[in-house]
């Protein structure tokens, strides 16, 4: 059994996402395996990166909030994984998000988190969602604060991701997958700058440069 933590902070592994996931981890049995795949610091191959999530029974996905969304390194890995939409490299595995920020907004990324994770085809647990922030720790203890996520209550998280996986382990072959468009899959090292094309269907080809270099109305 392996969970692997799946850190798309800009920090990487300096800031309060690692930590929170680090503190996450902690909480796994001692018969639970944990991989941390910190996608701001690592290289490699993008057949790496897959080798990693294949061996995976499970993910706990990290972010920072940067303007009312996740960060980009996360984006990335979102993108590249796509080629691997709807297989056994996600379908039926559990998943549950962890996400930091100093204010609000940080539940809205958490749920964009988990509903991608979801349509990538892992199953998402009860309570698979925390969102640890500056203001919320501040009242800490505080009374009339008690429903407010704290870093203790991740440990129901990887609870619950750890009890679906054990449960799932051996019957994710038999759930059933919906139609998804095969893209091209993608190859070289991680992450790869510039365009990255997965052969997904044009339906606007004029190029740019040539539309502004088209006719010209003299009217």
């Amino acid at each position: 059994m392996r969970i692997l933590f799946v850190n798309g902070a800009l920090r990487g592994d300096a800031g309060n996402t690692a930590h929170a996931l680090a503190r996450a981890a902690r909480a796994l049995a001692d018969d639970v395996d944990r991989d941390v795949l910190t996608l701001a610091d690592f290289r490699g191959t993008i057949a790496d990166l897959f080798a990693r999530l294949d061996a995976a029974d499970g993910f706990i996905v990290g972010s920072g909030v940067y303007w009312s969304s996740w960060g980009s390194p996360l984006q990335r890995f979102i993108e590249v994984a796509t080629e691997r939409e709807a297989t056994s490299t996600f379908v039926g595995k559990p998943c549950a998000a962890i996400v930091t920020l100093d204010g609000v907004g940080g539940l809205d990324v958490a749920a964009r988190i988990v509903t991608t994770m979801n349509l990538f085809g892992c199953a998402i647990p009860p309570f698979a969602l925390a969102v640890l922030s500056r203001a919320a720790s501040a009242l800490d203890g505080q009374p009339g604060f008690d429903d407010l996520w704290q870093a203790r209550d991740l440990a129901t998280l990887v609870e619950n991701v750890v009890a679906h996986a054990r449960a799932t382990r051996d019957t994710r072959a038999a759930t059933s997958t919906w139609q998804v468009t095969p893209l091209a899959a993608p190859r070289g090292p991680y992450p790869a700058p510039g365009a990255l094309d997965l052969g997904s269907a044009l339906f606007l080809e004029e190029p740019l440069q040539e539309a502004l270099d088209g006719p010209v109305d003299e009217g």
